[in-house]
């Protein structure tokens, strides 16, 4: 039986934590108890332990940091954070570095999803975080593979939306996003932890950006030639770089 970690332990993981080769037993007491570490003697008991006051309801154990030491990453739902704990080379129980987990990017989608976008037609493109975040200070753009650029227009929970409007010239089969620029804004969720934009070029496949108007290529007429008098037809054909819609007017 182990005694002292409370009424109502939330996890319990085990890691050799101070890395003396035993293992040892890392007991979440709750959001305002604390962590308890049970140090490993060897020989199946504990000699020594040690109560931080990290303020985790969840605690996973692992090497997240891939230096071959156990790290413990805690649910800090107290402020709404990730806490992640390493250990300095001459870990010995309490000596732990805590660094809170920023907000990351999730997933970029973009409205509409598919489809072919003209010249002043419009694209809205949302980054989803990792949790909730406040922007100020600036306005964001987003950097687009056609040469455009999206702006930041609000957020909303963990969303941030950005408006592209198609400029005449821009194109691209598979519109994408390549990167983000802050222009001096800050991005924090509510406990002051600065979000990461670090993500992948994103592409939209189906979603085609053709800004460039279509322009006549080529004009034939049948019959080619002739004396024609009246009430005779002459059909003429136009020619155009892309296939075009003709709506409205009246034809003369």
């Amino acid at each position: 039986m182990i005694a002292g970690v409370g009424l109502e332990p939330f996890s319990v993981a085990a890691a050799d934590l101070n890395g003396d080769g035993n293992p040892d037993i890392l007991v979440s007491i709750g959001i305002n108890g604390g962590m308890l570490e049970l140090f490993g003697d060897g020989s199946g008991g504990f000699g020594s332990s040690y109560v931080s006051r990290w303020p985790g309801g969840t605690a996973l154990v692992g090497d997240f940091t891939g230096d071959g030491r156990a790290d413990i990453l805690l649910d800090a739902v107290s402020n709404q954070s990730l806490l992640l704990a390493t250990p300095t080379p001459t870990a010995a129980g309490a000596a732990y570095n805590i660094s809170k987990l920023p907000a990351t990017v999730t997933a970029i989608t973009a409205s509409p999803a598919s489809g072919d976008i003209g010249a002043d037609q419009v694209v809205t493109i949302t980054l989803t975080m990792s949790k909730a975040i406040t922007v100020s200070g600036g306005t964001p753009t987003l950097a687009l593979n056609d040469g455009g650029t999206a702006t930041y227009t609000g957020g909303s929970g963990n969303a941030l939306t950005f408006s592209y409007v198609v400029h005449s010239g821009d194109q691209a089969a598979n519109l994408g996003v390549t990167g983000i620029d802050l222009h001096g804004a800050t991005a924090q969720d509510s406990v002051g932890n600065t979000a990461s934009f670090a993500f992948a070029p994103t592409a939209f496949s189906g979603l085609q950006i053709d800004g460039v108007a279509p322009t006549v290529m080529s004009a034939a007429a049948s019959p080619g030639v002739g004396d024609l008098d009246a009430d005779h037809t002459v059909t003429i054909t136009l020619g155009t770089s892309e296939a075009v819609t003709v709506t409205g007017g009246t034809r003369p």
